[in-house]
């Protein structure tokens, strides 16, 4: 596989205030019509759902409390609903893996999502990946006719499968260099940036392991969503629950390390819920709901406005979301980034 990658005090004498010149001033004014400057801000993006993958609409600014990985404590100004802010979209589509991905109708399904949750501001840039990286579309326009030919183009290249016309690469399919290429992409994106991964979940090596690109996109401010065929995630936890077994007598039970590829999955969705989204599961015959569903979490994420100099860009590698007193709500954030234009 090929992959190109860019790849954190002096003491005073105090005297009576009826004597201090600077108490008895009497209070600076401000001429009418001089320009305040207010202090720099960064915005974040928080994503909030039920325990069903469902937006929340209670979500209160007093009751939400910030903490980075470094330990610093940041009191968010203001939020809103993302809406139709426009987006960066990368759609990277996992083709090393033909016995789980039926993908011949994905073309279809992103079309038919066109002017619903695919915006015109927004911009689209489409890879599938096997033994090499192909990119099909660059900071398009989501057209319906695009997406479709997009789709095609990207899996029918001539060196997807290493020159083969079915997937042959999945053993050493290094997933997460794939996911650090996409971000890499969008590091200079306008709009809020995200990534829909269509994908099994699992990677076969590669140069950078999960947490480093999970610290990548934290830092560029990118949201990951993974959408992985339901039938592929019903094996895996299938061979998750089947782990731990009953040997002899009642109640000795003999544990098992889960297989490399079973970890490659819990570490997709750590990936995704530590960098602003997360992962679901779809039968082929509802893959477009899915998309839906995961567009339909990007606009009703909210945007948060915090103080720039309570938040070191580049260095802090994480934030952790709550809200005060019990709260059943699953809550993650992109990394903070300038404010974006509407």
């Amino acid at each position: 596989m090929t992959a190109f990658l860019f790849l954190s005090g002096s003491c005073a004498l105090l005297r009576s205030q009826a004597t201090d010149p600077i108490a008895t001033a009497p209070a600076a004014t401000v001429p009418s019509g001089t320009p305040v400057v207010a202090a720099p801000t960064l915005e974040m993006v928080l994503l909030v759902t039920d325990h069903i993958h469902r937006p929340v609409d209670d979500v209160s600014l007093e009751r939400l409390r910030l903490k980075t990985a470094n330990g610093t404590q940041i009191t968010p100004l203001s939020m809103r609903r993302e809406g139709e802010d426009p987006l960066s979209l990368v759609i990277l589509i996992d083709a090393s893996r033909d016995s789980f991905h039926d993908l011949a109708k994905l073309g279809d399904e992103f079309a038919g999502l066109v002017g619903s949750q695919l915006l015109p501001k927004d911009r689209i840039t489409m890879y599938a990946a096997d033994c090499t990286m192909t990119r099909s579309m660059n900071n398009g326009v989501p057209d319906a006719a695009a997406l479709r030919k997009g789709v095609s183009d990207a899996m029918t290249f001539p060196t997807l499968h290493g020159g083969k016309d079915h997937s042959a690469c999945g053993k050493t399919f290094p997933l997460w260099d794939d996911i650090a290429v996409a971000v890499a992409g969008l590091s200079h994106a306008p709009g809020r940036r995200a990534i829909l991964l269509i994908s099994s979940g699992e990677s076969g090596g590669g140069k950078y392991d999960w947490l480093a690109v999970e610290q990548y996109a934290f830092d560029q401010g990118v949201a990951i969503f993974g959408l992985r065929d339901k039938r592929q995630a019903d094996a895996d936890d299938f061979s998750r629950n089947s782990l731990t077994t009953t040997h002899g007598t009642p109640g000795a039970t003999s544990s098992f390390a889960p297989p490399p590829a079973a970890r490659s999955v819990n570490n997709l969705e750590l990936l995704c819920a530590n960098d602003g989204g997360l992962t679901l599961s779809s039968a082929p015959e509802f893959r477009r709901d899915g998309i839906a569903g995961i567009l339909f979490l990007i606009r009703n994420r909210f945007i948060l406005t915090i103080p720039k100099d309570a938040y070191q860009v580049g260095t802090t590698h994480g934030v952790k979301v709550t809200q005060t007193g019990a709260s059943p709500y699953f809550m993650t954030a992109t990394g903070a980034l300038e404010a974006t234009a509407k």
